[in-house]
């Protein structure tokens, strides 16, 4: 069977007016046996176009991913902007950015390039608020689960503020108070106010 160029004709004309059902319905029917580089890309290019705007994620990827086989320079970096894009639509950010970047790097010149580094920049940005959701999550939880308490001294050999001195005080009375938190493992602190008074015999 050759190709349908009445088909054709009514996948481009439902295509332009958005009737992306009936374009992707006559579309899908065509052979791509005997048709030249150009009409194959434009095909492929309305039905990633066509499943994109229904939803239809999976097979728009696909469908770019024939159109990229195609080698035609025409199509390369657009496909790389509409990959990207879709990517990011369903929360692929890594693939995005591998797809936003790669144009960026072989396509400099392309009209979709300053779209492609402000998605990089877009990328980023959220990565960013959400790794800093991340930390506040982390910081709260350990609030909730951190532990204080009132910690008393006693004079002693071992005092847990250090002193020295070039008198000899046998009789010390020392008082104070502490405070120490727990669970920001390695950063546990403790602070405290002592208060010394040297007594006679």
């Amino acid at each position: 069977i050759g190709f349908d160029e009445s088909k054709y004709a009514s996948g481009v004309i439902s295509y332009n007016k958005e009737d992306y059902g009936q374009c992707i319905k006559y579309l899908n029917e065509l052979s791509h046996l005997g048709i030249n580089e150009r009409t194959s890309g434009n095909i492929l290019l309305m039905l990633a176009d066509s499943f994109e705007q229904i939803g239809r994620y999976k097979q728009a990827i696909n469908h770019l991913e024939k159109l990229s086989k195609l080698d035609s320079e025409k199509y390369s970096d657009l496909v790389l902007i509409k990959q990207g894009i879709i990517f990011r639509k369903i929360g692929m950010n890594d693939r995005a950015y591998v797809a936003f970047k790669s144009l960026v790097e072989n396509y400099p010149e392309s009209q979709y390039t300053i779209l492609a580094q402000e998605e990089i920049s877009n990328i980023w940005s959220f990565m960013n608020k959400k790794f800093n959701k991340i930390i506040v999550i982390l910081v709260l939880f350990n609030l909730l689960f951190a532990n204080s308490r009132i910690v008393y001294t006693r004079p002693g050999l071992m005092m847990r503020v250090p002193t020295s001195s070039v008198q000899k005080a046998p009789y010390i009375f020392r008082t104070g108070f502490g405070v120490e938190l727990h669970n920001f493992d390695p950063v546990n602190t403790a602070k405290g106010v002592y208060f010394d008074m040297e007594l006679g015999r």
